[in-house]
């Protein structure tokens, strides 16, 4: 009885986890055909033959399968199938395959993931790479005249770096430093440490932030108000060249009453909330920078040194080994470069196709196949 028993619960064990693929995954069958226009070799056709299977499922799943073959003069220089697990393909083998009348078919099956089970980056467009930058550089520049404000504001620039400083960023924010002034009355600091300044930084993105206070009034319902506005004026730059460029205004109040004098709270309170506020406004501001950079769309300038091609893109902005990347122009004539060698910020390319290598030209940008 004892030795049923074990049995039994190996099977029922056996089963749940069988159960648990069953939901992960789904087996598809699928056909793709690929017509013969040359003496290549049987495994070529065969191939694309499958890569039209494969994307007959993407299809039908609502997405897309990045693959493609270039062929000169007979010969096959590139061919590969890129995105299988994009389109949710764990395996597949094929079932048969034969050939007629110049085209080559074949039937597959494949086991696809279900979507529900996808990791939800899977979500986010292929064209944006998720970057891995380890930190950035950013000025601060505050204006502001403390005269303009009650003296229980506490408003200066002290008080900002000090809760800036608390705040932590993804990728790492490096303050740097260009100047430290003080003039008649007004302040104008670069924050932070002057000792910042000299050393010299290997980040590729940069963050210039002008913040600037001044004093305002504001009016509604027979209500008055003493404001502080800030006005923000930002710029993204990468390798000193800008890419974003943004300016946007915030009141906070400092002080409330009624049109006769009377107070409707404490002022003090009211600040204190406001004063809160002025700090999420500016941490909103660098780490909507920091999405940028998070996201890369990569569209790099090709630059060429000793007959070597190059971009100033790197791992750190997602490029990998497997990527291919093409002249990003509207005409027919197309120029594909695969990896050779990558860095941090900078990646080789390698012309796949010597052919009409003198047409290519300088000025040239390129970008990610899957961006096609």
């Amino acid at each position: 009885m004892i030795k049923f028993s074990k049995i039994a619960l190996i099977l029922i064990t056996a089963l749940l986890i069988n159960s648990g693929i069953v939901k992960a995954a789904t087996t598809m069958i699928s056909e793709g055909v690929a017509s013969i226009t040359s003496t290549l070799s049987d495994n070529t056709y065969r191939k694309r033959a499958v890569e039209d299977a494969l994307q007959n499922i993407a299809i039908s799943r609502g997405q897309a399968l990045t693959s493609f073959t270039i062929i000169e003069n007979g010969k096959l220089l590139f061919d590969q199938i890129q995105s299988t697990s994009k389109a949710g393909v764990l395996s597949y083998k094929i079932l048969s395959e034969n050939k007629k009348n110049k085209q080559y078919f074949v039937k597959i099956e494949a086991v696809v993931e279900d979507r529900g089970n996808q990791d939800h980056n899977s979500k986010i467009s292929s064209s944006c790479r998720k970057s891995e930058f380890p930190s950035i550089d950013l000025t601060l520049s505050i204006e502001i005249d403390p005269q303009q404000f009650p003296a229980w504001a506490g408003l200066d620039n002290d008080w900002i770096f000090k809760k800036l400083s608390k705040k932590k960023f993804k990728p790492n924010v490096i303050f740097k430093s260009n100047q430290h002034l003080k003039a008649n009355g007004s302040t104008k600091y670069n924050l932070f440490e002057t000792s910042n300044s000299s050393k010299s930084s290997k980040n590729v993105h940069h963050i210039d932030l002008q913040l600037v206070f001044s004093k305002g009034q504001a009016e509604r319902f027979f209500v008055k108000e003493q404001i502080i506005r800030m006005t923000a004026n930002s710029q993204l730059k990468r390798n000193g060249k800008s890419i974003e460029s943004k300016s946007q205004q915030f009141d906070y109040t400092i002080k409330k009453k009624f049109g006769v004098g009377i107070p409707i709270q404490s002022n003090k309170k009211i600040w204190k909330e406001e004063k809160q506020r002025i700090v999420k406004s500016i941490v909103e501001i660098i780490n909507n920078s920091l999405d940028v950079i998070g996201c890369a769309y990569i569209r790099a300038k090709l630059k060429e040194n000793d007959k070597n091609f190059y971009i100033d893109y790197g791992s750190f902005d997602g490029i990998t080994k497997d990527d291919i990347f093409v002249i990003d122009s509207t005409k027919s004539d197309k120029f594909y470069f695969s990896v050779k060698e990558i860095s941090n910020t900078k990646t080789q390319l390698k012309l796949i196709s010597e052919a009409n290598r003198n047409e290519l030209g300088g000025g040239r940008f390129v970008r990610l196949v899957e961006e096609l």
